[in-house]
């Protein structure tokens, strides 16, 4: 057997399995009902079993004239190799002995391909050896017997009782080994009377239709009604437009009593589109007897019409971006719009507001700023204007048509610590400006910004390293890197200036809740008039000047308002009687220590019984900024668990008390950094 058979007789299984479990349920309800009262209509068929958990099925229907059919299932893995008896229940006598498989009279009526499966079958359930390939080749030729009553005939598991006498009476098949023995399985049928017929089996409900990519999916519930078959097909139908009714089911269609109506029945993937249908859903019971029908009613909107061209490209040219796609040849796709955004994931804009048409395969984006990387995307416009699922997205960074202009209306503004530039704003977007200084004398010009500067104004603060004079002047660069023509020059003259030495910290300390800097001043020292002390909380972190200017001949600085357990990071600056500053020295980093935590006086307890047990502890509330923990121990144990953590309080209560035994209490306090001082000495109560 191939693997892609062995799967599918396995799914028939399950959903085998599925439909006569729902059966053998039934059954248990309605044997509950008919111990009590009698069927109030003798025609009506329906399900019995043979013991407490599920043996088999048994159906029976009546056409009113003396003609009743009978359908019976056999557990899959009890498959009687000697046929069947027949026999009537209500007077003993055997209707037919044996009813065997593939007897001629039926096996002609079958197809071709289901003839060649019953031989085969015939061939393989005596001779396979395997029970669980035995139980699928038994569920794969049960599974058709319930929707075909020419292949139940020839599989030996239906017959048809005719001219039977008016009157209520069952039937019993009587399951028969090879030699002609019983197995000891057998199924008995539903009391019918032959002179009374059975109903049409109930319609489905809740019939809807709805369009999705796939096709129009049907979805339905099955019949309501306690007396039907548990077991279910249905057959299919759709009128057209052109008002012809077409099957679209060759076969009937397997569904459980348990169908779940929020997953399809049947999927319609060749429905004609744009176009107004009507479904017709039958239910048929076990011996092809067709429901009146229900009817579902839909516009087949052509939803392919919507799906976005393929092959979407886009290519930067210089001053635009050529998208580029393969157009559908859906004939109800009424055009595209083409999509444009900076971001991946949008928002994205229209470009093409009033559409392009179906033969267009290309567009050309004029609107760009060079250097910009954009995503595009397009989408289809169906029948009615709607838009389709946008299709893969597309990029491509723009490039500039021409190289920008050169800035204008450069200037200089002389300081004491830097030259300020400005200048003005070129007409085009661009990315940012490179700054160029030459020295007086000098030949080459050099770039003074290693990044594009953002901006019309630019502070020069470190190169003039001394005096003399200095020529500027602007380069302006594109997105895409296009650099512009130098500005006009500007000239600079820097007195001559001389900056204090750098200091440098010699020591530092963070003991205590403090910090303390000791530094010295660079050579020659008097050259350095004041100080200044910059704390930083991060390495990245430039810093804030703190406290006032030192004395230059100070050389310990003690700070004191830091928190314990933080990292800071610590410079000097050494200012010039004129205030010039000197560079900043090297970060130094400390991590600030708790200040002595002293060790809390013993707590007061007392045991109260009355409204409720608890004991109450009464203690000194904890020097500012730190917290109080108030810990237990019980009897036996040497864990000590805290019952309350806070700031500024000085009771407690403790209401998850043992039975019985003693319990000490102590006090601890803690900094705002974790750390923990010594407890206090532990009091000991009694609980009694």
């Amino acid at each position: 057997m191939s693997h892609r058979k062995y799967k599918y007789l396995l799914f028939v299984l399950s959903a085998l399995c599925c439909l006569t479990l729902f059966a053998g349920l039934s059954y248990a309800q309605e044997t509950k009902k008919s111990q009590k009262a009698e069927s109030k209509t003798q025609g009506d068929y329906a399900v019995k079993v043979s013991a407490e958990d599920f043996k088999g099925a048994f159906f029976a229907r009546s056409d009113g004239k003396g003609t009743v059919q009978l359908l019976w299932l056999p557990p899959v893995d009890k498959w009687p190799e000697g046929g069947w008896r027949l026999e009537d229940v209500q007077n003993g006598t055997i209707i037919k002995s044996p009813v065997i498989l593939d007897e001629t009279e039926y096996t002609g009526k079958l197809s071709a391909k289901k003839a060649k499966s019953l031989s085969k079958f015939k061939e393989s359930v005596d001779q396979e050896k395997d029970p669980n390939r035995k139980k699928l080749l038994v569920t794969f030729m049960v599974a058709g017997a319930i929707s075909d009553w020419d292949f139940a005939r020839a599989l030996g598991l239906a017959y048809e009782a005719n001219e039977l006498p008016s009157g209520k009476r069952s039937f019993r098949a009587v399951g028969l080994d090879s030699s002609g023995k019983e197995t000891g399985l057998v199924l008995i049928s539903p009391t019918i009377n032959p002179e009374i017929a059975g109903p049409l089996p109930a319609p489905p409900g809740n019939l809807r239709a709805e369009s999705t990519k796939e096709g129009v999916s049907l979805f339905w519930a099955p019949p309501t009604d306690e007396q039907q078959p548990t077991l279910f097909t249905y057959h299919i139908e759709r009128k057209n437009p052109d008002m012809k009714i077409v099957s679209l089911s060759e076969e009937p269609i397997f569904k459980g009593k348990k169908l779940r109506e929020q997953a399809p029945g049947f999927i319609d993937r060749n429905a004609p589109t744009e176009n107004e249908v009507t479904y017709f859903v039958y239910c048929m019971d076990p011996f092809g007897v067709k429901s009146e029908p229900a009817s579902a009613k839909i516009f087949v909107p052509d939803l392919n019409a919507l799906l976005p061209p393929s092959k979407v490209t886009a290519e930067a040219g210089d001053g635009k971006v050529i998208i580029k796609w393969e157009p559908g040849n859906n004939p109800h796709t009424t055009g595209y719009v083409v999509e444009r955004s900076y971001l991946v994931d949008g928002i994205y804009e229209v470009l093409t507001p009033k559409g392009l048409g179906t033969d267009i395969k290309r567009f050309e984006d004029k609107s760009e700023r060079g250097g910009t990387y954009y995503y595009y995307r397009l989408r289809a416009v169906g029948p009615r204007g709607d838009l389709g699922e946008p299709s893969l997205i597309t990029t491509a960074m723009a490039r500039s048509k021409d190289k920008p202009s050169n800035p204008a209306g450069l200037k200089a503004e002389v300081g004491r610590t830097r030259v300020r530039l400005t200048w003005k704003e070129t007409a085009e977007p661009i990315a940012g400006y490179f700054i160029e200084r030459r020295v007086e004398g000098a030949k080459k010009w050099l770039r003074i910004n290693t990044t594009l500067h953002q901006g019309l104004r630019y502070d020069d603060d470190h190169a003039p390293a001394g005096y003399g004079t200095f020529s500027y002047r602007v380069v302006a660069v594109s997105h895409d890197y296009k650099e512009s023509d130098p500005s006009g020059e500007v000239t600079a003259t820097i007195e001559d200036r001389s900056f204090p030495p750098v200091p440098l910290i010699t020591d530092i300390d963070g003991k205590e809740g403090k910090v303390a800097v000791t530094f010295q001043p660079g050579v020659p020292e008097e050259k350095s008039h004041q100080f200044l002390i910059v704390r930083a909380v991060s390495v990245d972190d430039p810093g804030l000047v703190i406290g006032d200017p030192l004395p230059g001949k100070l050389r310990t600085f003690v700070d004191t308002f830091v928190k314990p357990g933080q990292f800071y990071w610590y410079r000097v600056v050494a200012l010039d009687k004129k205030g010039n500053r000197s560079d900043l020295s090297s970060p130094v980093v400390v991590r600030v220590g708790s200040p002595p935590i002293p060790i809390p006086k013993k707590p007061e307890v007392k045991f109260l019984k009355e409204p409720f047990q608890r004991v109450e502890i009464k203690f000194e509330r904890p020097p500012k900024g730190l917290f109080i923990t108030i810990q237990h121990r019980t009897e036996g144990k040497d864990t000590w668990l805290t019952i309350t953590r806070a700031l500024t309080i000085d009771y407690a209560l403790h209401t998850s008390l043992p039975e019985k035994g003693k319990v000490e209490y102590r006090i601890v306090y803690q900094a705002e950094n974790g750390e923990q001082g010594e407890p206090s000495e532990p009091v000991e109560i009694s609980i009694p």
